[in-house]
């Protein structure tokens, strides 16, 4: 995640950050294959990528995050008793 878009530093999400930032996201950006290479939404519906890349604002800062659909997946049935 890059907390602020004017500094572009890297930082990871936990679990809780990563639900705030898909609930507060006012922009996303999903990835999709095409012809075997990772692209941005290019208004075709192509088999989805596992990336998504989220945009908001925190108290007048911009911020961005990558989220991997996948590890979300994964780390929200960690939290949950399925069977």
């Amino acid at each position: 995640m890059i907390k602020d878009v004017a500094i572009d530093s890297i930082e990871p999400l936990t679990f809780r950050e990563a639900c705030n930032k898909i609930i507060h996201a006012n922009k996303f950006l999903a990835t999709f294959i095409k012809s075997g290479e990772v692209k941005i939404f290019c208004n075709e519906m192509e088999p989805m990528h596992h990336e998504m890349r989220l945009f908001g604002e925190h108290f007048g800062k911009e911020w961005r995050a990558e989220l991997d659909v996948l590890a979300f997946l994964r780390a929200t049935t960690e939290n949950f008793d399925l069977f």
